[in-house]
């Protein structure tokens, strides 16, 4: 997926579908662009800031639908990562709806959030920016993110 900062006044961000792909390798040079190419034997549970920080257009998050980072995965990508405090948000896509059950943040952003409603409404998990397990709460039921390079809270930075 290939998201935009959300937009002021606006409640989510542009997204749009990259494709799917066979192996996790051709997933993040689609995802960059061209511009990392991984090993055909990297996986999502091995992948480090290190391997993605070359790229322009940068992998700000993999969703996982197992614990401690396994299972199938949703990517998603953005220009310039969360530099600058930018904020992205996002409806989880149909595939991936109620599926997460563990998170990682990648490129900046500090603030790796999953909400159990549409919108970022209802329950919330926060991770600052990696949770191996999302909790009972939200395990299978999340369905919107937001990502920030911002990694205070909400009542606290206002």
């Amino acid at each position: 997926m290939l998201i935009d900062p959300v937009k002021e006044g606006e409640h989510s961000s542009t997204v749009k579908e990259i494709g799917c792909y066979a192996t996790f390798a051709e997933a993040i040079a689609a995802g960059t662009d061209g511009a990392v190419i991984l090993p055909e034997s990297a996986t999502p549970e091995t992948i480090t800031e290190a391997d993605v920080a070359p790229a322009a257009r940068r992998l700000i998050g993999i969703d996982y639908d197992g614990r401690s980072y396994t299972g199938a995965t949703r990517s998603w990508f953005a220009d310039d990562g969360c530099s600058d405090r930018r904020t992205f948000r996002a409806n989880m896509p149909a595939s991936f709806n109620n599926r997460l059950t563990s998170t990682r943040a990648f490129s900046g952003c500090r603030r790796n959030d999953s909400f159990s409603g549409f919108f970022q409404t209802g329950f919330v998990v926060r991770s600052f920016p990696n949770r191996a397990y999302i909790g009972d709460r939200l395990n299978n039921q999340t369905s919107s993110k937001r990502w920030s390079g911002d990694d205070c809270c909400d009542w606290c930075c206002r």
